[in-house]
């Protein structure tokens, strides 16, 4: 257990990239993953609450084979049209992984995908953690590390509270929440994934 961030630090990308909300311009939208990706971005999150399913299906897959083109890693966020059920649906289907949210993870008691597909969680708190551990999550994101307009009234944890939080689990975790690719070596030096 001691050697899995090790290992996942050396296999796992240092930077997930989380999209913003696709506009109806797919076509703005992948040529911005086609810039991410020629950028070496290696892990994608694709997020969408307001697209409806099919048309997000669509767009996942057009996203996921631009990703394996690339060789990056694609996972589709739960907490879109249909919820946890529809999202499992299309990252089987693809064969992309699933990133649950904080309030998905704790409605399941097992793994969300079989382990040959990537699956993350989105953690804010101790309990939280453990439970993404616990059902076998490849990894987490832990935030918001600073203040950030898409948690405008959560407390920021600051990296001193991110690395007290990352002493008890062993899962990959990577810092979020008002943060950038400046802010990398930052998070490292504070145990993230990236």
């Amino acid at each position: 257990a001691a050697d899995k961030p090790v290992v996942a630090a050396l296999r796992q990308s240092s930077c997930y990239l989380i999209t913003p909300e696709p506009s109806v311009n797919f076509d703005a939208f992948l040529e911005s993953i086609e810039r991410a990706l020629a950028d070496g971005v290696k892990r994608i999150q694709l997020r969408s609450r307001q697209l409806p399913a099919d048309a997000l299906r669509t767009l996942a897959g057009q996203v996921a084979s631009r990703c394996a083109a690339q060789g990056a890693e694609l996972l589709l966020n739960s907490g879109g049209d249909g919820g946890i059920a529809a999202a499992r649906k299309i990252a089987e289907d693809l064969r992309i992984g699933l990133h649950l949210t904080s309030s998905d993870l704790e409605r399941i008691d097992a793994r969300p995908l079989e382990a040959a597909l990537p699956a993350g969680a989105s953690c804010h708190d101790l309990a939280q953690l453990q439970k993404a551990e616990r059902i076998g999550m490849d990894f987490a994101v832990l935030g918001p590390v600073a203040e950030t307009a898409s948690h405008p009234h959560a407390a920021p944890l600051g990296f001193p509270g991110f690395a007290a939080l990352r002493e008890h689990i062993v899962l990959p975790i990577y810092a979020l929440g008002g943060l950038t690719r400046a802010d990398h070596a930052i998070a490292r030096a504070h145990g993230a994934q990236g």
